[in-house]
């Protein structure tokens, strides 16, 4: 019960039912794209023009894809993140095209590759992405992902089922459950 200061009081009962034990979920924050400063962000040099800039508190990535048929930046963390807790990935994306692949890749502390890829609608989505989705890329060695240190993680817009072209996403909450 609490007293307010006209004394007035004011009681609060939680009914709890069930035998369930449900476990709190601990959010790991890879990137909330808040306040973005580009030069934290590399474009990969292999692929299309790409530019990531701010957009209050969401990212906007300005790209083209044609050839070659992808574009992409990575962002480096100064010190490995630990995701041995994390399940999902979740990304809030708007997309200006639908039919865009997303591929999201990552690397670890042994200097492997994996990633994962999802087609995009137009609009507002929240791509989700189990981490045992996440595989070895063609070009790269086959090995077991040592989630203890995720040392960079990297976008890239793929031209997909869509027309070459210029494109924008907006991304928020680079998120891992």
């Amino acid at each position: 019960m609490y007293t307010f200061s006209d004394s007035t009081t004011a009681v609060l009962t939680i009914t709890v039912t069930g035998s369930e034990i449900v476990s709190p979920v601990e959010e790991i924050v890879i990137d909330s794209f808040d306040n973005i400063n580009s030069s934290n962000y590399r474009r990969n040099e292999n692929g299309n023009a790409i530019s990531i800039t701010s957009a209050g508190e969401r990212a906007k990535v300005s790209y083209t894809v044609g050839n070659p048929t992808y574009a992409g930046f990575t962002k480096a963390f100064s010190s490995g993140m630990n995701w041995t807790t994390g399940k999902t990935m979740k990304l809030e994306v708007t997309s200006d095209t639908a039919g865009r692949d997303l591929v999201i890749q990552f690397k670890d502390k042994n200097g492997n590759y994996f990633e994962a890829k999802k087609t995009l609608s137009g609009g507002s989505n929240t791509v989700t992405i189990s981490l045992s989705d996440f595989k070895t890329p063609s070009w790269a060695q086959s090995a077991t992902p040592d989630y203890s240190m995720i040392t960079e993680y990297s976008i890239y817009i793929e031209k997909g089922t869509a027309i070459v072209g210029t494109g924008t996403l907006y991304v928020d909450n680079l998120i891992l459950e």
